[in-house]
């Protein structure tokens, strides 16, 4: 043994109490008592001093402090000292039979006046260490009763049987004075030996809380867990009602009809349950919140085992949209109990008769549906899914539907459903007011396409009217294409982008807002090459609608798809006729670089934009224009109003056309060009254009 300075003995001897205030000064005092010496009554009073208090025998304790320890609780026992508690850490202990061997190999001798064993697992490792097991608390027990003054056993923060058998408890230990008491977590429980169940002092604590919600969440810890189901063991135990069970989806697995917890715990069947809800608003985005149909269904078979559920509620998770009603067996739908869900911000009630989600009341879906209901082309497939759910819910209970908006998602047509692009059918519901479809930008679609659509959206009773978007669409219809339904009930056909109405009868696109067409005609209106032919017919049929009501159009672009002037009009490259718009201020016409024009060209070009009473400017870029103009070829009405001709051999304009003479000035001056500068531009453009 190792002896104390002599400074410190004469201390110990007055009083080691400073000591026992200082961190580990129990175990210093300890270690020093065995080496006093002096009056015996001094040095006993020291030990019942330890004694009074707990006396700690831990993992982290060397060999020397446990033998220590071990001898000083003998000469306690010894000297019929009371030892108020023994507390061991469950992970420095092992059992040989009733005998507790210490990590160190020491073992626990016989202590005849010890009261209390106090075993904790708080600093065992996870895993097996904290799980007492069936034989080591049977054995605690004897090595109790060996003592002979024990009078309570305690386990903390330990995973016990939730129950023992009544036969493994022998009639000694049952008549017996030993309390066993565990604190898993937060609850206090003591074993009933004659019935083998843990049970609480206070039988109101459980009552108290099952009164409420009982929560079993994945941030849970084993023992957390393990101390809430013991706590609904022992309500079951009780026919205590437990009013909700709420278990956290993420925190649950399903094995058939029985469950899981994260912990690895099952779970027990719970007879006086009267609500389960899962909740998935703490589950990760994915696969983590979605239930099958089977995942339902073994959720329904445990409430069914557990007899008196009345409710199993679903909050924020990903359930079926439907079910097939043979899924559900007879028993079930005459069971008392609902399937209720709560995705978003509704609350759906299953009804197992027909496989379909409904609602008790119909209070917020009014008041969702008096706003515009989007489905977007970024939505995933399940909230495209729910919103269409919860429209045909609404048409069931004939709840007008302000505004479907099909934003971007709209695919096409088959067999009069919508398919959208995600693949997700919808059939229209049946009291949409008003649809809305909009596509990116520059989509085209066929007559055949719109009238599909005007033929699914007819389907509604209540359609008011329909707008495109975004679409390109036939500047004119078949009017025999057009539904005889949609006529009757003069339903409304917009064309946003342009600020259009069909008119249904004639099946060609009229003005409605007049502050969208001349929006659109205060920018650069272009034609190109480029361009397909439908953007091309809807770019002419909006100048002459612009035209039609003398709408002033900015500028008219020919980018490369000017072709001829017949009869007046502009013949494009694509072949379409394009008529002189005559509200138009300027024209701007680029040929492909290395086109040459002829006089004849140039004068039925300007006698194509005469036509005009708005125009201000003609422009030619990337061609070469004859040297002069006759001037009595020029339309006398570009003379009177002074419109201004010029040239741009390459990009920038470099010429002006003297409408008076016929030739060509230099821009901003008095200048005129010149044979030899002409000569010049006619050898730089052939020579690389050419």
């Amino acid at each position: 043994p190792v002896r104390l300075p002599v400074v410190w003995i004469p201390m110990l001897e007055r009083n080691y109490q400073p000591f026992e205030r200082l961190p580990g000064g129990d175990t210093f005092a300890i270690l020093c008592i065995l080496e006093q010496t002096g009056d015996v009554n001094e040095i006993m009073d020291s030990v019942k001093e330890l004694c009074s208090r707990d006396v700690k025998i831990q993992e982290g304790d060397s060999a020397l402090l446990q033998r220590s320890t071990t001898q000083l609780l003998e000469i306690a026992s010894n000297n019929d000292i009371p030892i108020s508690c023994l507390h061991l850490e469950y992970s420095s202990i092992k059992f040989e039979g009733d005998t507790i061997i210490l990590h160190s190999g020491i073992p626990l001798p016989k202590l005849p006046t010890l009261e209390k064993i106090h075993i904790v697992g708080s600093n065992a490792q996870y895993g097996s260490t904290r799980t007492l097991k069936d034989n080591d608390l049977l054995n605690l027990f004897r090595y109790g009763m060996k003592c002979g003054r024990v009078k309570e056993l305690v386990f903390d923060q330990l995973q016990l049987p939730t129950s023992f058998s009544p036969e493994a408890f022998t009639d000694a230990m049952k008549t017996g004075n030993i309390q066993v008491c565990w604190r898993p977590f937060d609850i206090d429980f003591h074993l009933d030996l004659q019935k083998g169940h843990w049970e609480v002092d206070d039988i109101q604590v459980i009552i108290n809380k099952t009164s409420g919600t009982v929560s079993l969440s994945e941030r849970n810890n084993i023992l957390q867990d393990t101390s809430t189901l013991q706590l609904l063991v022992v309500a079951r135990n009780h026919d205590i009602p437990i009013s909700c069970l709420h278990v956290e989806y993420s925190s649950i697995k399903f094995e058939n009809d029985t469950f899981k917890l994260s912990s690895g715990i099952p779970l027990p069947i719970f007879p006086t349950v009267k609500k389960i809800h899962i909740d998935g608003s703490h589950a990760q985005h994915g696969n983590t919140g979605t239930l099958t149909d089977n995942d339902l269904l073994n959720l329904f078979y445990y409430g069914m085992k557990c007899g008196c559920v009345k409710e199993l509620m679903f909050d924020q998770l990903r359930l079926p949209i439907s079910f097939s009603p043979k899924a559900f067996t007879d028993i079930m739908k005459t069971q008392n109990s609902q399937v209720r869900w709560r995705p978003f911000d509704i609350y759906f009630r299953l009804d197992l008769e027909t496989g379909h989600w409904e609602v008790d009341t119909t209070d917020t879906l009014r008041q969702l549906c008096s706003d515009t209901i989007h489905i977007c082309k970024s939505d995933d497939t399940f909230k495209q899914k729910y919103t269409i759910m919860f429209m045909n819910i609404a048409s069931r209970h004939e709840i007008p539907i302000f505004c479907l908006f099909l934003n971007e998602s709209f695919s096409k047509i088959d067999a009069g459903d919508v398919i959208l692009h995600s693949g997700v059918r919808m059939s229209c519901p049946a009291s949409v007011k008003k649809v809305e479809i909009q596509a990116e930008k520059g989509r085209e679609m066929t007559e055949t396409a719109v009238v599909d659509i005007l033929m699914f959206v007819q389907q509604s009773h209540m359609l008011e009217k329909i707008e495109f978007d975004g679409y390109l669409l036939p500047p004119i219809f078949s009017s025999e294409t057009i539904p005889a339904e949609l006529k009757s009930r003069e339903i409304k056909v917009f064309w946003k982008d342009y600020g259009y109405r069909l008119n249904l009868q004639s099946g060609v696109w009229e003005v409605h807002d007049m502050k969208t067409v001349r929006k659109l005609c205060t920018r650069n209106m272009y034609i190109n090459h480029i361009d397909s032919e439908l953007l091309q017919r809807c770019s002419i049929k909006l100048l002459e609608n612009a035209s039609y009501h003398d709408i002033p159009i900015s500028c008219l672009y020919l980018k490369k798809s000017f072709r001829k002037i017949d009869a007046g009009d502009v013949i494009l490259h694509s072949g379409l006729r394009l008529s002189c718009p005559v509200s138009v201020k300027n024209v701007v016409i680029y040929t492909e670089k290395g086109r040459e024009m002829t006089e004849t060209e140039v004068v039925d070009i300007l006698m194509c934009v005469q036509q005009s009473h708005l125009l201000e400017k003609l422009k030619f870029v990337w061609c070469l224009l004859p040297k002069s103009i006759p001037a009595e070829s020029i339309p006398s009405i570009l003379k009177s109003k002074n419109v201004k001709v010029s040239w741009g051999p390459k990009y920038f304009i470099r010429y002006t056309l003297n409408l008076q003479s016929g030739r060509w000035m230099h821009t901003g001056t008095s200048q005129k060009l010149t044979n030899t500068e002409y000569s010049d531009e006619v050898r730089w453009f052939r020579t690389h254009w050419g």
